[in-house]
């Protein structure tokens, strides 16, 4: 499929994938912080609760929110911020509300909130001020020598700054933020940035981060917007597409289990109506040794779901781009048929079908579930790169007319998963940026901080588990990972049964 996107060599550590794997490293991170503070911060901890928890540091990030407790009674929130917005000042706010509603419930004493500190290190200058650095923190206006004392302290770091307000190794620092390069490394004495190019390096070998880059979104982001649009897919059909299938049942996860390393996620996976499986993937070229790739499809589905003694259906669609025009539909040999539907995106009339939606919204009638599933494939109705740029922009303005919630959020994350693998990174990263504060935005911190929790647990439980098997006292494990003694047993009976 066609896959625009930066390798790993090409990346910045202003790139959130990349900045997300570096910060994902305990020591650097602390050092990192150490250096943004100037104060000695003895250890760092990636927290496993929601307490303290926005997302999972290691899992490969777009954006990485790192929320890190080291041992003071301190939070600190990280963001790469990589585009100018003007309402960043005020997801300061949107930040610090989620970690404050994590550590208290309604009516408990406010005296368990914990010093936090939100960080924005971006690639321009925020205030337009000349800084590297600037600091917020509540005061009075009568007074400016008296603070609130709420412990709450917002800090943007700019790699634009001019002024001569840090020290050289902080202008080094925020230098190799937009210029990771060897030369850039090798001319600076700053041991910190040292070490940072030395992790980059190691990720930049790792042939596995090339596999994670080609996925597209990230697959943790993915995964967090396919939950978003689970419940919103039910019910709704392919007959948009020209595809006869019965309804949706049920959009299910494709964290399947991969036979090579090296093999791509499936697009989409759903349940239908009448209880067959339905493979859904996205071509803008074909080429009959995809039909290898959907073998492999086939393969991990039936590895997952097939039992000996119940009846299993699956059928295989491929939706194709405006970008082809025919393909073969079946692949025959001896030994097996495989058996493609196919929709041709270029049979619909893209810029007709976005007039019919618009006139739709402007004159009040409500848009039906069809208007829905064609909206989200619009872009993939116009040929080339920048003629899919431009209609998923117009999509995303169109669908803030769009006045029922669930459709508006169901618009807005399918058109970026089904867009996702044929626009350009950057600009889609854009694209969500735009978004980001919409009730999906929204909805997604939310649905983000869960799956970080989820993540981090299962870290957690994995290493208590090895823990247990080498017969370390469960008093010290319960220390070590926060696991109370009744989970520590169960954990402990489920190793004895295996």
């Amino acid at each position: 499929m066609a896959n625009i996107t930066s390798t790993v060599q090409e990346l910045n550590l202003a790139d959130n994938f990349l900045f997300g794997k570096v910060m994902g490293d305990t020591e650097i991170c602390r050092r990192v912080l150490e250096k943004i503070l100037n104060v000695p911060i003895k250890t760092v901890n990636f927290p496993v609760t929601r307490e303290t928890a926005d997302i999972a540091p290691d899992s490969g990030t777009i954006r990485l929110d790192a929320c890190i407790n080291n041992g003071q009674d301190a939070i600190y929130s990280i963001e790469m911020q990589c585009c100018g917005d003007e309402e960043l000042p005020r997801k300061t706010r949107y930040f610090q509300c989620n970690i404050d509603s994590g550590l208290i419930s309604s009516g408990e004493s406010c005296t368990k909130l914990k010093k936090s500190y939100i960080i924005f290190i971006c690639t321009f200058d925020p205030f337009s001020d000349g800084r590297h650095i600037y600091t917020f923190e509540n005061r009075c206006l009568e007074d400016l020598s008296l603070t609130l004392g709420d412990e709450a302290t917002e800090i943007f770091l700019s790699t634009r700054g001019e002024k001569d307000d840090v020290d050289d190794e902080m202008k080094d620092f925020l230098a190799y933020i937009e210029n990771s390069t060897d030369a850039c490394a090798q001319e600076t004495s700053s041991p910190l940035v040292k070490a940072i190019h030395k992790r980059v390096t190691e990720i930049r070998l790792d042939r596995d981060m090339e596999n994670i880059m080609s996925e597209g979104i990230v697959y943790q982001n993915k995964d967090i917007l396919f939950k978003i649009l689970g419940q919103t897919y039910k019910e709704k059909s392919f007959a948009a597409y020209g595809i006869d299938l019965p309804p949706i049942r049920e959009l299910l996860p494709t964290d399947l289990p991969k036979i090579a390393a090296n093999e791509k996620s499936i697009d989409n996976l759903f349940l239908l109506e009448d209880g067959t499986y339905a493979i859904v993937d996205y071509e803008s070229v074909y080429k009959k040794a995809n039909k290898i790739k959907y073998l492999n499809y086939i393969a991990r589905v039936m590895e997952k779901y097939f039992k000996e003694d119940e009846a299993f259906n699956l059928r295989l669609i491929v939706i194709y781009t405006s970008d082809v025009q025919s393909a073969e539909a079946i692949l025959e040999t001896d030994c097996f048929t495989l058996r493609t539907e196919q929709a041709f995106l270029s049979h619909i009339d893209g810029e007709a079908t976005y007039q019919e939606i618009q006139g739709k919204l402007q004159s009040g009638i409500p848009l039906a579930d069809d208007d829905l599933m064609r909206l989200v494939i619009l872009p993939l109705t116009v040929p080339g790169t920048e003629g899919k740029q431009d209609m998923l922009e117009r999509i995303v303005d169109l669908a803030g007319q769009i006045p029922d919630e669930r459709q508006r959020i169901f618009t807005l994350s399918g058109v970026v998963v089904a867009s996702d693998k044929f626009i350009n990174r950057e600009y889609l990263d854009q694209i969500r940026r735009r978004i980001n504060m919409t009730q999906l935005g929204q909805l997604y911190e939310k649905e983000k901080i869960e799956y970080g929790n989820q993540k981090a647990r299962e870290k957690v439980v994995e290493i208590a588990k090895s823990l247990l098997e080498d017969g370390t006292e469960i008093v010290k494990i319960m220390r070590a990972t926060g696991l109370t003694e009744e989970e520590l047993l169960n954990l402990q009976n489920e190793l004895l049964t295996v």
